[in-house]
């Protein structure tokens, strides 16, 4: 009994006084789940997890979940080569968190959905004339990868890049057939298997939060991002080079701290690489 009432106390403490909480920890080096400061949560990849899409994956980071699905359909191919055939659409299910609701998107979809696009383009994930269908230039697959958002427990950019990924490297790009005319690109229904899509680039994000005292926790915790006074996510290519940089919040950086972010960002993302590409396509 006096050990569940010490619980009941330390509970009650910690949502009455988050900062002294976490601020026990953290003078230790150490966050509230036991973590220390450079260290990602448990990372579980799943891939092929919705039969009827033509790639998909599951991640969950810790407690946060999302799952990500992709749809190749035919178009006209783009003008520019420089514009990518893919559109990526992250949702808020009001099942991953009791603050949202059915309806409008909520803030932090529209901003999530704005870093992915910009992800997507300055890593040029896919080249456009991946795309392309060979005996029909003027035509090109298009890819609508849509991600939901399971369970929400801080730390949903990191996870939908990995997802989108995850979701991409296991696609295969159905086979067609050409009407008699040649003008008409069909789905090929007789079996025949398609081809695997060849990503040019495979983008990692790492989000850091600059916690009390200019403390920097990595993949933090939704307890830990209402803590935050800024938060940081750098996203790194396969050879290492940084691809985009986003700082938010009110919190100025130092180019020491910034230097500091950057080098455990580099190292977690090479980590978390050899995670997804330990997962079987």
């Amino acid at each position: 009994k006096r050990e569940r009432g010490g619980v009941r106390e330390m509970d009650s403490f910690r949502r009455l006084y988050p900062e002294e909480y976490h601020n026990r920890f953290l003078g230790e080096g150490l966050r509230a789940d036991g973590r220390a400061l450079g260290e990602m949560r448990p990372l579980e990849v799943s891939r092929g997890v919705i039969a009827s899409s033509s790639g998909s994956s599951f991640v969950r980071l810790g407690q946060t979940a999302v799952v990500a699905g992709v749809r190749c359909e035919v178009g006209e191919a783009p003008a520019s080569e420089e514009c990518i055939p893919i559109a990526v659409n992250v949702s808020l299910l009001p099942l991953c968190s009791p603050h949202y609701r059915k309806g409008k998107p909520p803030n932090d979809a529209q901003v999530l959905n704005t870093f992915i696009r910009q992800v997507v383009t300055r890593a040029k994930i896919i080249s456009p004339s991946e795309l392309r269908i060979p005996e029909q230039p003027e035509y090109s697959w298009y890819l609508i990868v849509d991600v939901y958002c399971l369970e929400k427990d801080g730390n949903l950019a990191d996870a939908v890049v990995l997802a989108l990924v995850g979701a991409l490297q296991q696609t295969t790009i159905p086979a067609v057939v050409f009407s008699e005319n040649g003008e008409q690109v069909l789905l090929d229904d007789s079996g025949a298997p398609g081809r695997p899509l060849s990503l040019s680039h495979t983008p990692i994000a790492v989000t850091s939060a600059v916690l009390l005292e200019k403390k920097l926790a990595v993949d933090p915790t939704l307890e830990e991002e209402e803590l935050a006074d800024a938060f940081v996510t750098a996203v790194f290519l396969e050879n290492g080079h940084l691809c985009t940089l986003q700082h938010h919040g009110q919190s100025s950086l130092s180019d020491e701290l910034i230097a500091h972010i950057l080098d455990t960002a580099a190292s977690t993302a090479a980590s978390l690489r050899r995670t997804l590409a330990s997962v079987p396509l």
